[in-house]
């Protein structure tokens, strides 16, 4: 019994770590896992016994139920990478756009159609910039619908549209084409950015 909440103890550590080093707010973090702030507040306390249902949505948001091993590329992933990156002063949006790119790769070299949802079922952290946050649930959704996988129902949630459009080019001229290449998902957000360019970042 004393292993067993040694371990969690170790376990709650990391999340709170975890969670300080991404600069994510209980708030954000407890929206994402579907459960209160206090509840966080007290998990991270060692007020609350926390369900392992709670613990695995707190650890796949965070992308730390898999760091070290081997398995399929998950969104979380790239979602606390390109946070890393658009939190650098200035931010880096061409490592985060880089991120991005290579899950397209990644996601190209899975063969299963259970195993690609897999990799992006579970809703990730904000990027810290809703942009981002948007355009990444945009381009699951065409991933997945180009790919015919299930799409993830976290992409439809409000908070991955924009009020105003977004074009990934700060060069005015080439607007007009990557208006016209922004697949369907994308554009819906308002965000322009034709899918051949995240591939190719």
């Amino acid at each position: 019994m004393e292993k067993s909440a040694a371990t969690m103890d170790s376990v709650i550590e990391t999340i709170t770590k975890a969670r300080a080093s991404l600069s994510i707010s209980r708030r954000e973090l407890a929206d994402v896992v579907g459960c209160s702030e206090a509840t966080l507040s007290n998990l991270e306390r060692g007020i609350h016994d926390p369900s392992l249902s709670l613990i695995s949505k707190i650890t796949a948001a965070l992308d730390l139920d898999h760091v070290g091993s081997v398995s399929t590329p998950r969104i979380t992933s790239v979602a606390v990478g390109m946070r890393c990156a658009l939190m650098e002063d200035p931010p880096d949006r061409v490592l985060a756009f880089r991120i991005m790119s290579r899950f397209t790769g990644q996601w190209r070299g899975i063969v299963k159609d259970s195993d690609k949802f897999e990799s992006v079922s579970t809703r990730p952290i904000s990027t810290s910039d809703l942009r981002f946050d948007a355009m990444l649930a945009g381009y699951v959704e065409h991933l997945c619908v180009v790919d015919e996988v299930t799409v993830p129902n976290w992409v439809y949630l409000d908070v991955y549209y924009l009020e105003i459009f977004w074009w990934r080019t700060e060069l005015p001229g080439m607007r007009a084409i990557e208006m016209a290449e922004t697949p369907g998902a994308l554009s819906n957000r308002r965000v322009f950015t034709s899918a051949r360019s995240l591939e190719s970042v």
